[in-house]
């Protein structure tokens, strides 16, 4: 499988965020502990969206996750794991 290549825009975004995330005093939540941005936990994944509230890298964070067309994971506070990926795991689980 190979990735769908990177925008100039999505490339622009995601310097934008590094340079945010690099200016930072502390780290972002994501920073802190990645795992539940990535759950295959809903609630865990929700409990992450929730703890982007007050991130000071959201908007750039957002402007990333849009131009890339991410759509897995949590990005500024949005879980964009596809509703048929959500529904599979939890009939697994």
């Amino acid at each position: 499988m190979n990735p769908t290549p990177l925008t100039y825009d999505a490339v622009s975004a995601w310097i934008a965020l590094s340079h945010v995330l690099s200016s930072l005093e502390r780290p972002t939540p994501c920073q802190i502990d990645p795992d539940p941005f990535g759950s295959k936990r809903v609630a865990e994944r929700r409990e992450a969206a929730e703890a982007c509230a007050n991130c000071p890298a959201l908007e750039a964070c957002g402007r990333y996750a849009e131009a890339a067309g991410e759509t897995w994971l949590v990005w500024a506070g949005v879980d964009r794991t596809p509703v048929y990926a959500r529904k599979r795991r939890a009939v697994a689980a």
